[in-house]
């Protein structure tokens, strides 16, 4: 079964549910904001639709939107010192030029290398400092 987060649209009784398709994501958000503004449908339908696709693929792009449930990793120099905690391992991937999939090998089998660096799951990483 799959989890579902809910949203809540900022002053607005209508929810969006995480875990539905981006175009339904897409729609659902055109729709509010034709109905919050008040705006003719027919005529700026489109025009919205296409700023919100345009604005979800460059977030994609830029690492701010991630399509599974990212954890958050930490970058750990050799010696094991804690470097940088980064959102998740696609993010760091993309930044430092390493395939995130590396990344996530490493976190998952410990004392692996990825780019020349350690990583750990940030949840593991405090558990054993702790």
């Amino acid at each position: 079964m799959e989890t579902m987060k809910t949203y809540q649209i900022k002053n607005s009784d209508k929810q969006i549910r995480y875990g539905i398709s981006s175009n339904k994501i897409q729609d659902l958000l055109t729709d509010e904001i034709i109905d919050e503004f008040e705006l003719p449908i027919d005529l700026y339908y489109n025009f919205i639709r296409d700023r919100i696709r345009w604005a979800y693929v460059a977030g994609h792009d830029q690492g701010r939107i991630d399509s599974r449930n990212g954890k958050e990793v930490c970058q750990l120099n050799l010696e094991g010192e804690l470097i940088r905690i980064w959102q998740t391992a696609v993010i760091a991937g993309r930044a430092l030029n390493i395939n995130h999939s590396s990344i996530y090998r490493s976190c998952r089998r410990g004392q692996m290398k990825a780019g020349g660096y350690l990583w750990d799951f940030a949840k593991d990483y405090y558990k054993k400092q702790n």
